[in-house]
């Protein structure tokens, strides 16, 4: 059972952190249910200040604008590395996926809404370079697009930013200079909006993708299941089922297919030709010898005794 006071206590904990670095955000608890997760990790001691933020909340916005009396000077350019999430302020929003780089303001009306557990990497930089650097009629606002060098070159710069300790005497020369690279590189890869069908079916095909890896990985557990895999991926089961009907599939068919390929596999090779063909089944999570079989002859056209004698005859 949850503990409410205990919530509520890291609820406060993590909103004084929170606002210490990001400004007046507010955060709202995940659904009843859920343990809330919120962990704030400052790194400053690397060639430019970022945080590690990792949460399950229900919601973080901010619903004003008071950026002379909060001392708000920084946009925030965010790595977001796993789970998935939507990035919204008054005119434009993002669907963001693990790898997505983005820009937000920090001073303006927005909200980041996590579909479960999200984590990301978030990198201040100076509001006046950045608005300079865009330009006074551009949005501080975006999705880098990574298909472009320019974009290409900002992760490549940010992932090294994650890993390498600033210990050098010349670390606030240093600092400035990489601001200023990412700057004149962000301008040329920012794209303003992608709340669209193509950008919803981008998501889509990497939730798809992942579902796939995290299926292909478990294969061998008995119990494995759309609830398990959406539990998972941070998705509702609705979600996941649909997603994989866009793509002209079920999720129990391709777990079977999935299932009935390695034991395949296994039945073709020499080195498993002593291991007896119900074993095979139940090592790849067929708990029904019957069912397997039957399964096995409509996928292949004959029977798993069949389809081993043939491969080992030749």
């Amino acid at each position: 059972m949850i503990n409410r006071d205990a919530e509520f206590h890291a609820l406060d904990q993590w909103q004084t952190q929170m606002r210490a670095v990001c400004g007046n955000f507010v955060t709202q608890l995940p659904d009843r249910g859920n343990s809330f997760v919120g962990d704030f990790i400052p790194h400053q001691h690397k060639e430019i200040d970022s945080a590690t933020i990792r949460t399950n909340a229900g919601r973080i916005f901010r619903s004003g604008t008071n950026a002379d009396q909060e001392d708000i000077d920084h946009c925030f350019l965010v790595m977001h590395n796993s789970g998935f999430a939507r990035f919204a302020d008054q005119q434009n929003s993002l669907q963001l996926s693990p790898g997505d780089i983005f820009l937000m303001s920090g001073i303006k009306p927005c909200e980041l809404t996590p579909a479960g557990l999200i984590e990301h990497v978030s990198f201040p930089l100076e509001r006046q370079r950045v608005e300079h650097s865009l330009g006074g009629a551009s949005p501080v606002f975006g999705k880098v697009n990574q298909r472009s060098t320019a974009g290409l070159m900002i992760r490549t710069m940010l992932d090294k930013l994650t890993t390498v300790s600033g210990n050098s005497s010349q670390q606030s020369l240093e600092k400035d200079a990489i601001e200023d690279a990412i700057l004149t590189l962000l301008k040329p890869s920012l794209q303003y909006s992608d709340f669209s069908a193509e950008a919803l079916g981008h998501m889509s095909r990497d939730i798809w993708q992942a579902a796939q890896l995290l299926i292909n990985r478990n294969l061998q557990q008995g119990d494995l299941a759309p609830a398990m895999l959406a539990q998972q991926l941070n998705i509702s089961v609705r979600q996941l089922h649909r997603i994989f009907e866009d793509h002209n599939d079920s999720v129990c068919r391709f777990i079977l297919r999935s299932r009935l390929q390695q034991c395949a596999s296994d039945l073709k090779s020499a080195r498993m030709q002593k291991t007896s063909i119900t074993s095979i089944a139940y090592n790849w999570g067929f708990a029904d010898s019957a069912h397997f079989s039957r399964s096995f002859k409509k996928q292949y056209g004959v029977s798993p005794k069949e389809f081993r004698a043939g491969y080992l005859a030749n």
